[in-house]
């Protein structure tokens, strides 16, 4: 990509209520209309591992398939409202679902890899130190992971407690 226009990926999760904050601040702070092409991606982990054609009773596999497609229908759905922010400030930007089998993080990691992103922006939820430890931090995988910079865009602080 020229050196006059940028690889954005915005990685989000639709269901999380930061995800408007993420992009508020994407579009008030960081993203150029002039120069920017943004990809908002999403993972979607298939909590069952099936093949719809081993089955020896074809309407499981079927029923699994029409479960997996609507899951991805409404996922995209919120996305779509979520990134009227975007269209609003007439940002360049694709939406992109990914589909994963296993581990989200490797997924979105090897994503990130594939379209060469220049830079990546992803929400964190300020989770506590051992809520790190146990559940483990996405952003700190991705962090650690991907050859781009990251920019990590933390929740703001309330300004009750911080007054």
């Amino acid at each position: 990509m020229s050196k006059n226009h940028r690889k954005v990926v915005i990685a989000i999760d639709p269901n999380s209520p930061q995800t408007t904050y993420v992009l508020t601040w994407a579009v008030e702070n960081f993203l150029s209309a002039d120069r920017d092409q943004v990809e908002v991606v999403t993972g979607h982990l298939l909590n069952a591992d099936y093949d719809p054609n081993a089955t020896d009773n074809l309407y499981v596999g079927e029923y699994l398939t029409e479960i997996e497609q609507e899951t991805e229908k409404k996922l995209l759905e919120k996305l779509e409202k979520q990134t009227d922010i975007l269209r609003d400030a007439k940002i360049q930007y694709s939406i992109k679902l990914l589909t994963c089998q296993t581990d989200t993080r490797k997924c979105l990691s090897d994503h990130i890899e594939d379209v060469k992103a220049d830079v990546l922006l992803i929400g964190n939820r300020d989770l506590s130190h051992w809520k790190r430890m146990w559940l483990g931090s996405f952003c700190d995988f991705l962090v650690h992971s991907v050859h781009c910079p990251v920019v990590v865009i933390k929740p703001p602080r309330d300004r009750e407690t911080t007054a």
